[in-house]
């Protein structure tokens, strides 16, 4: 039997998720390949952000956990896991190991909604300082074997402080993250017995919640390329066209015979079809059907949802897009407008 294979699957799975991120951002392959695609990208690929986990995307607080924003986090974190992964999984069985794992990146991703909602959080740091908070407090226990001195207790003390000290100080790192990881993984550590053969009970309990963890960690990586979020440029570009149709129907005689501005739009899920549906629906009845000004609240409801969710990331795209604020006046007002990037 391989030793220590839970901890080289999810370094398996790092890599592929951060590979899958760089293939999928739409830029320079290489570029992407070092920065792990951009924020729109993270997004696509199960990154937790407030607003989206707040709308019910819960997945994000585990998918999160397989990605990194970046060649150098990736690689300082596969270092840690696979050091400290070895250490844990050989010492508790990989049973434990994995729960203790996953348990502790979910409160590290909870406590980073809490105190971070605007912030895009990626990463498995905060699941290593859980496996480093367990090691931790293992040294605090009077049961554990001396051999193990050198990898527990307060030989971990330098690391964890300087670690701490550079979450506080260094931009871009999520101390939450580690925070709620090491405190989670702290608590694992003063409960669990090193080598210690659990009564049948426990080991039938143990294998319950790994075999789960296991399952819902697939379970959210999957839902990610099975149900993934569009475009946003996708969804500039469907307003745009859509709001480029009501202007032309604002403005003409005989609806039928501009039937075929609805080659403009491209819909992309059910909300946008729905929209087309509308149009189509007005135009083949000459109007009978619907009023334009009902298409306009329409597309006002749908814009409102979009902004919503997406405002923030629309604004930061490469081309700023800003949205008319102004009340449906006119169908040209209902689109989201170009506006070049400040110099």
């Amino acid at each position: 039997m391989r030793k220590n294979p839970l901890t080289k699957g999810i370094l398996i799975i790092n890599i592929f998720m951060f590979a899958m991120s760089a293939v999928f951002s739409g830029g320079s392959f290489l570029k992407s390949l070092w920065s792990g695609g951009d924020l729109q990208t993270l997004l696509k690929s199960g990154a937790s952000f407030g607003a989206y986990v707040q709308q019910g995307q819960v997945y994000r607080l585990v998918s999160s956990l397989f990605l990194h924003a970046g060649l150098i986090p990736l690689i300082f974190n596969s270092y840690a896991l696979y050091m400290f992964g070895t250490i844990v999984e050989s010492i508790f069985g990989s049973r434990r190991f994995i729960v203790v794992y996953l348990a502790s990146g979910f409160v590290g991703a909870l406590l980073t909604q809490l105190f971070y909602p605007g912030v895009v959080s990626v990463g498995a740091s905060g699941a290593i300082f859980g496996l480093i908070g367990q090691l931790f407090s293992l040294g605090l226990r009077k049961d554990t074997p001396r051999r193990l001195t050198p990898v527990t207790g307060t030989a971990l003390l330098p690391m964890i402080i300087i670690n701490l000290l550079l979450g506080f100080t260094v931009p871009g790192i999520n101390n939450m993250a580690h925070i709620g990881g090491f405190a989670t993984g702290f608590v694992f550590g003063l409960f669990l017995a090193p080598f210690r053969i659990a009564a049948r009970y426990w080991s039938i309990l143990w294998t319950a919640l790994s075999v789960l963890c296991v399952v819902v960690s697939l379970v959210c990586i999957s839902y990610v390329f099975l149900f993934p979020e569009p475009d946003i440029e996708q969804i500039i570009n469907f307003a745009n066209q859509y709001a480029e149709v009501l202007t032309l129907l604002s403005g003409t005689q005989n609806l039928r015979s501009d039937s075929y501005y609805l080659e403009l739009l491209r819909p992309f899920d059910g909300a946008t079809r729905a929209l087309k549906e509308d149009v189509q629906r007005y135009i083949e009845t000459g109007g009978h059907s619907d009023t334009l000004y009902n298409l306009q609240l329409r597309f006002k409801a749908w814009q409102a949802v979009v902004l919503k969710k997406y405002g923030t990331w629309i604004k930061k795209a490469p081309c700023r897009f800003v949205c008319s604020s102004r009340v449906f006046s006119s169908p040209a007002s209902a689109g989201f407008s170009r506006a070049k990037r400040p110099s």
